[in-house]
């Protein structure tokens, strides 16, 4: 089985595949996979239960989560903010996409 995870900051916001984790924080894609199905077990799918969607495609986590698989795969201080950054720009640019989507729906009807 393949693990075709979205790491979420927040629910509403913004999104890294773990494809792009493993780039952005230069670990082995087998590495993040590892750490994902570690939590699972290590948490008798607690994890699964609490930080997955519906339909169990997306893994969910906030920023401790994110900082805490990070740590976990031995990425350096300054490459962890980096990622953090970029996270943090994309969740910004979210929120901004979503504040416009009323006023479009509305200059729709």
């Amino acid at each position: 089985m393949t693990l075709a995870l979205e790491c979420y900051v927040t629910q509403g916001g913004a999104a890294m595949t773990l494809e792009q984790l493993a780039a952005a924080a230069d670990v082995d894609f087998d590495d993040v996979r590892s750490e994902v199905a570690r939590w699972i077990v290590d948490t008798n799918g607690e994890v699964r239960r609490t930080h997955f969607n519906e339909c169990g495609n997306t893994l969910c986590l906030n920023r401790n989560g994110v900082r805490l698989m990070l740590e976990r795969l031995g990425v350096e201080e300054d490459l962890a903010s980096t990622i953090e950054r970029r996270l943090d720009r994309s969740e910004s640019h979210m929120e901004t996409v979503y504040a416009a989507e009323p006023a479009a729906r509305e200059a729709a009807e």
